[in-house]
This record gives structure tokens, sequence and C-alpha cells, in this order.
């Protein structure tokens, strides 16, 4: 047997894989109620590819503990698997495109797997060939794929499937409509943009959240409508802060037709909540993070980014 002495790492990871793969079925499950038509493209780029991470360790634990299989074709069933799940990973890259992702995903969803089904393919020619590394190749291999499957459905369940409070959209005529496409507007107030003495203070932790209040929502939509820029080309929504996992949501502001976001994130340190401008300022371009002084200083970074789209 080729693999008689990898039969102990071979248990752990098989095991390791079989318990993610289950678990990523009930995180599906739970994060359902969220997911949208709109969103199933993305999800399928990004749910496929990690179900088939883990199948990929769990189906090679399977076929290394055999002790019935040939050298030879233990080749060939790596080569195969290994040129069909590049194929599969390659199909997503249409979609891929359209996702605005950026370099670190680009890096685990398609790089680090696409390596981890070339080693597999090398292991099998490696066995043709007898070569001495070919076991080492595949350990190789399957380590890759059960770390680059653990940090995609991380990624995967903090950033699409936690719930996401959708905020209203921006009507023709500047208001901010509710989800569902309901007729009933809410009143816009008229009060002053909030001076940095009313910034939020550090015990926001048991606030249940630091969205946009309405009146700072009006001030966008007025910067919206100053730059010319069709209202109904943004959305509202609500996401998990990407420098508190586990805390209350920031508002961002989205361009549908270039895919560019605009989050009004918070960071917070010893003293108090610091705001924070996080943005993708053209399509295809670059995120970037600025740090805002005050809830006006913000709003000139949201000029900016206003003024980059035209």
């Amino acid at each position: 047997m080729v693999f008689q002495d990898w039969q102990s790492f071979y248990v752990l990871v098989g095991t390791a894989a079989a318990t993610l793969v289950g678990l990523m079925f009930v995180a599906i499950s739970v994060g359902s109620r969220v997911i949208t038509a709109k969103d199933l493209p993305a999800l399928r780029v990004c749910v496929s590819p990690i179900v088939v991470q883990f199948f990929s360790v769990l189906a090679t634990s399977a076929v290394v503990l055999l002790p019935t299989l040939s050298p030879m074709l233990l080749g060939i069933l790596f080569v195969v698997a290994g040129l069909i799940s590049c194929g599969l990973a390659l199909a997503g890259l249409p979609v891929m495109r359209r996702s605005n992702l950026d370099v670190q995903e680009w890096t685990w969803y398609l790089l680090v797997p696409g390596l981890s089904y070339l080693l597999l393919v090398g292991t099998g020619i490696g066995l043709l060939l007898r070569a001495g590394q070919a076991p080492s190749g595949l350990a190789v291999a399957t380590i890759l794929l059960l770390i680059a499957g653990i940090r995609n459905a991380w990624d995967l369940v903090i950033f699409r499937l936690l719930p996401r409070g959708e905020l209203p959209r921006l009507d023709s005529a500047g208001d901010l409509s509710p989800p569902g496409g309901s007729t009933a507007t809410p009143k816009r107030r008229a009060d002053s943009v909030p001076q940095p003495s009313k910034e939020p203070q550090a015990d926001a932790a048991s606030r249940q959240s630091i969205a946009l209040s309405s009146s700072q929502q009006a001030d966008v939509v007025r910067m919206i409508q100053d730059a010319g820029l069709q209202l109904r080309d943004f959305t509202w929504a609500l996401q998990p802060s990407r420098y508190a996992l586990i805390g209350p949501p920031v508002s961002a502001l989205f361009h549908t037709r270039t895919g560019c976001f605009f989050r009004f994130e918070f960071t917070q340190d010893a003293r108090r909540l610091q705001r924070m401008s996080v943005f993708i300022p053209r399509k295809g371009g670059r995120e970037v993070t600025k740090s805002a002084a005050s809830w006006d200083d913000q709003l000139a970074q949201v000029r900016q980014w206003l003024g980059r789209l035209q």
C-alpha cells in the first residue's frame, strides 16, 4: 500500500472535512432567510468551491485509505479528479469577474485551490511514474484545500450570510423608500448635521446600531443630487462591521451600475469610536480606507467618492 504510513494523517483530515461539509449545510440553512435572488450567482461562486474543496479532501482521504487500489489506478484517479476540479474552478471565472472581488478573494477562491488541484494532478503523474515524493505532494494539496475551505467558509458566513437589515432605497424624488417598494415614505427630518461633540462614544457596545441616522442619510441624498447622479442607481444596506466581527451593523451605500460602494465604518480605540470610510472609488478600482475626524469630514470624503463615480 503506497500510503500505509499516511493513514493517521488522512483519517484526521478526512474527519475534519466531513465535519466541515456538514457545518456548511447548517450555515446555508441558517442564512437562507437573508439570501435573495440577486445573491445567488455570487453565492454559487462562493459556496460551490468551498463544498468542492471539502469534498475533495474527504474523497481523497477515503480513496487513499482503500487497501485494494494499485498505484497506477490511484494515479489515474488523481489526474482525472484534479483536471475536473480545475475545470469547475475555471467555470466560475465569468461570475467572479462581475463580483468585484479584491486581490485577497481572488487568491483564496481561485489561486490557492487551483494550485492544490494542479498538485493533485502532479501527484497522479508521480504515482504513475513511481516517484517517491508523490505522497508528500498529495499531503500538501490536501492541507491547502482544507485551509482555503476553512478561510472561505469563514468569509462566507461573516460577510455574506449574516443577517443584513436592508435600509430604504433612494427614490426619484430623493426620499428614502422602504424595502419592498412600498409607496409610504418616512418624513425626512430637517435637523442639522451632527457636530463632532455628538460622535458616538465608547459605550456603543450597548447600542443596537451605529448606522447612519435618517438625517445623515438625507445629507448623503442631497449630495448625490448635487453631483448630478441618478438616485435610482444607489441602494442603502446594513452590513457587519469589518472592525468588529460581532457587534452592531454599519451603513453601506452601493452604486449598482458600477458595483462601487462606500461603507460608513467605525473603529474603536481606548477613548471613543473613530469614523472610518471604506470605499471603492471607481469600477475595477482598489479598496480605499480613510479615517474621518467628524461627520463633516466623512461627508467631504463622500463628495470626493461621488465625483469619481461621475
